[in-house]
């Protein structure tokens, strides 16, 4: 897959994957899981205080 950024989120990625010892694949793979994880407990959150 290849995923185009602009100039200043690249930078941001990269900083940040340095900071952290790790390649931008990789830390944008976690940012993504945790989002989309995030997403999943809040639908399930909203469909429980629907009931």
């Amino acid at each position: 897959m290849k995923i185009n950024f602009d100039s200043t989120t690249f930078q941001s990625l990269l900083h940040r994957a340095n900071a952290e010892g790790k390649s931008i694949p990789k830390l944008v793979n976690e940012l993504l899981t945790a989002v989309l994880t995030k997403e999943e407990t809040n639908d399930k959150t909203e469909i429980n205080t629907r009931s």
